[in-house]
């Protein structure tokens, strides 16, 4: 089991979104902690909203902690849950409306 301070939460972020590689952000160091990430994230056009919400969703989860207990984890993947949930919502809508306008 990984202890809180061996977790870099952000490098996890950045190295499991897909193209992050193509973000206009540096990948986060060993040194760089999710509260500097969101900084650095939040104060650039970095090029990609559902990154930036990712990031900002998560830090604030961990309510300005700069390591991760498991609870945060857990908390920030039911966030993003959730989040997922309300976009397919809004998916559908989008959807439906491109219908009714095809009629």
């Amino acid at each position: 089991m990984k202890k809180t301070t061996d977790i870099n939460i952000a490098k996890i972020l950045y190295d499991s979104y897909p193209g992050s590689k193509f973000l206009f952000v540096q990948d986060p160091s060993e040194h760089n902690d999710i509260k500097t990430f969101k900084n650095e994230v939040n104060n650039h056009n970095i090029g990609d909203g559902l990154f930036k919400f990712i990031v900002v969703e998560t830090f604030e989860v961990m309510d300005d902690k700069t390591k991760p207990t498991a609870k945060d984890v857990i908390e920030a993947s039911i966030a993003i849950d959730r989040a997922i949930d309300q976009l397919q919502e809004v998916s559908q809508a989008l959807y439906s409306l491109h219908k009714e306008m095809q009629k």
